[in-house]
């Protein structure tokens, strides 16, 4: 077994090259990978889903596993969302947080090119 350990605060990594470190590392993996951190919700959430989103899946689908296990830290669906629309034409250069707001209670809502999302 090989162990690897990245020193990220549930915002993220300081440099998010080392999420293309870490995907590396993934990918050359013949058997399953575990991934682990202290809370489970924003560095595992926020890799995961921008794993999937590199193998292809929707962003619907990642948004429904936000539903069931906790949406990460706002710097991981903000990184999310420009990979995902990075590569449409009508997109680019467009902020898919052009409007942040927070609610009453201190989540961010954003008024973007994907409507409403609660964080």
């Amino acid at each position: 077994m090989d162990y690897y350990r990245f020193t990220w605060k549930a915002a993220g990594p300081k440099d998010w090259s080392e999420v293309d470190r870490v995907m590396e590392i993934i990918y050359k993996c013949k058997k399953a990978v575990w991934i682990n951190c202290g809370g489970g919700e924003d560095r595992t959430g926020g890799l995961l889903a921008m794993w999937k989103n590199r193998k292809g899946y929707p962003t619907e689908l990642i948004f429904r596993d936000f539903e069931t296990y906790g949406i990460p830290a706002f710097p991981w669906v903000q990184k999310l969302l420009r990979e995902d629309i990075g590569h449409l034409p009508q997109f680019r250069g467009v902020s898919p947080f052009a409007k942040i707001e927070t609610d009453r209670i201190g989540h961010r809502i954003s008024d973007g090119p994907f409507g409403n999302l609660f964080f």
